[in-house]
């Protein structure tokens, strides 16, 4: 996929109760957020747009913690503000999510994902979205988001749709409020499930978004909401570029030319909408290993063998200078500290949980 392939913001009003006219962004504080999980989840077959078994979203299917900080594979969300991965904040707003006032409807859209490197082809297990659930500004409405992940955007957009859509999952969340005042955010953790949730294979590709008040016999899109807004500043996990796609048509397929800039000029930008991937953990292959250990004219340096290509890891030294990095493709990593002298220590750690240590001396 090109790697200048983007995503959009709404710019495109959508839905059954859109407005006239799209309206200018505003800022939300965080602190308005009300987390909400899902009583139920199912998988929703690609090809066919079946909808799979439910399965309780804990009781007798318990949750686990699925996907730590270390396997985020795309970060659109802002991590840093919710899930206490200690990411950087570049936009020093960490309080605060964009979007488009509450009567704004934008049910259907799609976004471009580049993912991290060693994410393509995994699984997902973990996702977080962020949405304003307006409905027909008052009452309740039932709510499901369905997430899908996609292998191409396509680009040039106005040429070119989303295509090679893969497997996802529907959230079913129950009746929610409309039009409450604050925002929903969804942390959801799958990976004991036994579900089929692909990342784009090369590493980028799109994912999708689908709000609706029914599913099931057919989808039946809400009467009114959007996803909220953040995207992929300097130092985020992936990126996402400076267009994107909303379904004007409400046909649920992101077809040519549905598309808009998500140029802001505003932080972060461009903006995208908010969602957060977690691949699966990477695989150990048992032959991790520090292969090397020694020091040069002050200089210690660390060879590391036997592990995944493409996964990351990290070397500390004597328990507090560290270097990190990812394998290269014969699974080999390095690791260089200067201006040594005497007896030193190291720890290696794998991103898939294999660690060794060992010894060298500077004179």
């Amino acid at each position: 996929m090109p790697k200048n392939s983007t995503i959009v913001v709404g710019l495109v009003i959508l839905g059954s109760a859109a407005a006239a006219a799209a309206q200018e962004l505003q800022r939300m504080e965080a602190s308005r957020a009300v987390s909400v999980s899902p009583l139920r989840v199912a998988p929703i077959d690609s090809a066919t747009g079946a909808i799979g078994e439910w399965i309780d979203y804990g009781g007798s299917h318990p949750v686990d913690d699925c996907g730590s900080c270390d396997n985020v594979c795309f970060d659109a969300f802002g991590l840093y503000s919710q899930s206490n991965c200690g990411f950087d904040d570049p936009c020093g707003m960490g309080n605060y999510r964009w979007f488009y006032g509450v009567s704004y409807c934008a049910v259907p859209v799609a976004d471009d994902m580049r993912m991290v490197d060693g994410c393509g082809g995994k699984n997902w297990e973990r996702v977080l979205t962020a949405w304003y659930w307006y409905c027909g500004g008052s009452g309740e409405e039932s709510c499901y988001i369905i997430i899908r992940t996609a292998e191409d955007f396509g680009t040039p957009c106005a040429e070119k749709g989303v295509t090679g859509l893969n497997d996802g999952l529907v959230l079913d969340f129950g009746s929610l409020p409309c039009n409450a005042g604050s925002y929903f955010t969804a942390d959801v953790n799958v990976c004991g499930l036994g579900l089929n949730l692909p990342l784009p294979a090369d590493g980028e590709g799109a994912f999708t978004l689908i709000m609706a008040k029914q599913v099931e016999p057919r989808i039946e899109l809400a009467t009114c909401g959007q996803f909220m807004i953040w995207g992929t500043p300097e130092g985020a996990r992936g990126y996402t570029g400076p267009s994107g796609r909303s379904d004007r048509d409400l046909d649920l397929e992101f077809e040519p030319g549905e598309c808009s800039s998500s140029n802001s000029g505003k932080c972060p930008d461009p903006f995208g909408w908010m969602a957060a991937f977690f691949g699966e953990p990477a695989n150990c292959t048992g032959q991790e290993r520090i292969k090397k250990a020694v020091c040069k004219l002050g200089t210690g340096k660390v060879v590391l063998i036997g592990g995944t290509p493409g996964q990351d890891f990290c070397v500390t030294l004597d328990g507090n200078r560290q270097r990190c990095g990812t394998l290269n493709e014969e699974g080999k990593g390095r690791a260089k500290f200067a201006d040594l002298v005497g007896r030193h220590s190291v720890a290696a750690e794998w991103d898939c949980g294999a660690a060794a240590s060992a010894s060298f001396t500077c004179q």
